[in-house]
């Protein structure tokens, strides 16, 4: 125990008691007995310990039986212990605050926990200071009393006020406090929130600082009059809720349902101010701008969509119709229903229709034939839903287009395919003769083309014949020649004798008709060869003042 301790403790017992009590004469100045009376009228216990580890008990009124169910002479006996009845968690801070009075020479005022007979816990409150003796602190002389229905009655409202601070911020709503004065005293996270103000914000505002950033549906200011929070102050009534729209920091407006209830001194009951609640709507205000949005375009585009959109009920009657075609009255189409202008055998078409839209929810699409006033008739291809299938009665939606020009040009396209069919179908059998005549064509063509296959074959085995008859009779011509121009040969060395002038130049001819006899027989071959893709490409010398007298 950190507690100035300087006079060495004595035993934990002592001899001399009166009454139970043991009283050290030293401290106190005055009779037993008046002491006596004054400490039994005392509404809590007196006490007079020893500053040791254990403060052993000096003096100590009866009244401590009361508190903790041991009687005085247990405690000035040693056999029970302020110590070992102090809470485990409290006693640390018992003689930490003890030792620090007495450093300081103040009194102590402690708040702890006292473990009664029964093993309950008592919660106590205790003033004291030491008292000094020749300058050592080594006695301390207190008061404590019995605080345990205060620390409960306390506890109990720390927790009502917790369970109220949890359903305050918990409750899906803005709640705000202000008193008299208009002055915000308390808002929950939903507030803060609604508002876009933090809690220091929103408490240093009064309720007219709202005033222009304030409006109603319709988007005129709201003034702050008008306010259910100002009405339940002036009026001390609870206000209905209303609807308006505050402008936050950020430019957005939050949309929410205010009301607001007066609350009361519960002792007094003088007025304290007033509960403003406020149910955020901004969602569905946002919601509710989407869905007018939506039906603005969805009108926007059903007014200005080409085809003709109609609203009808179970029974055909028109509910809605965007637009009219040439020749018909809006105001009596709306009159009437949609078998009006179509031709009796149709009905049915359309009844069937309705039906099966409202079974399934549609689409369902069919064609009728509408007769249009002073126009004829035309065609028009409808396709029918359910607007709704939650509503009842059921809403249909019709949308039709004029189909007549594409009906038309159908039957245009009919006539036209069964005209081409006839077309394709006689030019089919021109061609189908056609395909006769040519197959007839080409079998002669076949015919003719093997006569002349044949022809070929036969001109080609006489050419062979021709090849082979010319080189047959050119080797027979060359064989006497080349025997002529040998023996002429002999004739002009004249080993026979010498020759006249005539028989010279008649062996002269001799050689030169040889020789160009000779020259043909090969000039023949040659063609022969060529003929027969066997020529040889020969080069030679070629006298050209020759061969241009020649030619």
């Amino acid at each position: 125990m950190a507690v100035m301790t300087k006079v060495p403790s004595p035993s934990r017992t002592n001899s001399d008691t009166r009454g139970g009590n043991r009283l050290p004469p030293e401290p106190f100045d005055g009779s037993e007995e008046s002491l006596r009376l004054l400490v039994d009228h005392v509404p809590g216990v007196i006490y007079l310990c020893r500053n040791d580890p254990h403060f052993n008990m000096l003096f100590l009124s009866e009244s401590i039986q009361n508190l903790v169910g041991y009687p005085a002479s247990d405690f000035l006996s040693g056999e029970v212990s302020f110590v070992d009845l102090y809470h485990p968690e409290d006693a640390p801070k018992i003689f930490s605050q003890v030792s620090e009075s007495l450093k300081a020479e103040k009194r102590y005022h402690l708040i702890y926990r006292l473990r009664d007979r029964s093993g309950n816990w008592k919660w106590v409150e205790e003033f004291g200071l030491g008292i000094e003796r020749e300058g050592c602190t080594d006695f301390l002389e207190g008061y404590l009393r019995d605080i345990t229905d205060r620390i409960e009655a306390e506890q109990a409202l720390r927790h009502s006020e917790e369970f109220n601070r949890r359903i305050v911020e918990t409750v899906p709503a803005g709640i705000v406090r202000i008193d008299m004065e208009g002055s915000v005293r308390l808002a929950n996270l939903h507030a803060e929130k609604i508002l876009g103000l933090s809690y220091d914000e929103l408490t240093q505002k009064y309720i007219y600082d709202f005033q222009t950033d304030t409006v109603w549906e319709d988007g005129t200011p709201c003034p702050y009059t008008e306010y259910p929070a100002f009405k339940c102050l002036k009026t001390l009534e609870e206000q209905p809720p209303v609807t308006m729209g505050v402008r936050k920091k950020d430019g957005k407006i939050s949309w929410g349902i205010y009301s607001a209830t007066p609350i009361f001194d519960e002792t007094t009951k003088e007025p304290k101010g007033a509960v403003v609640t406020v149910l955020d709507i901004t969602w569905r205000k946002e919601a509710e701008e989407k869905i007018q949005s939506s039906k603005t375009r969805w009108r926007t585009l059903v007014e200005n969509a080409p085809n003709f959109v109609a609203i009808i009920d179970p029974q055909g009657n028109y509910q809605y119709i965007n637009r009219v075609a040439k020749g018909f009255d809006r105001e009596e189409v709306l009159s009437a229903d949609v078998f009006k202008w179509v031709s009796p055998n149709q009905h049915k078409v359309i009844r069937d229709s309705i039906k099966e839209t409202i079974r399934t929810g549609g689409p369902v699409k069919y064609e009728v034939e509408v007769v249009v006033p002073g126009s004829g008739s035309t065609w028009w291809s409808s396709c029918m839903g359910l607007i709704d299938p939650s509503v009842d009665p059921p809403q249909i939606m019709v949308i039709s287009t004029d189909i007549t020009n594409e009906k038309r040009a159908k039957e245009d396209l009919a006539r036209a395919h069964s005209e081409l069919e006839e077309r394709v179908r006689v030019r089919t059998h021109q061609l189908t003769q056609a395909n006769q005549r040519l197959q007839e064509e080409i079998v002669e063509r076949e015919k003719v083309q093997k006569k002349l296959q044949d022809a070929m074959e036969i001109a080609e085995s006489a050419n062979r014949a021709k090849g082979d008859f010319i080189a047959s009779m050119s080797h027979e011509l060359r064989t006497p020649l080349t025997s002529v121009l040998g023996f002429v040969g002999l004739l002009e060395g004249e080993r026979h004798g010498e020759l006249t002038e005539s028989q010279n130049d008649f062996v002269s001819t001799i050689r030169r008709n040889a020789e160009h006899l000779l020259s043909l027989i090969n000039d023949i071959l040659d063609v022969a060869k060529t003929e027969a893709g066997e020529g040889e490409l020969v080069k030679s010398v070629v006298d050209l003042d020759m061969l241009v007298r020649q030619c």
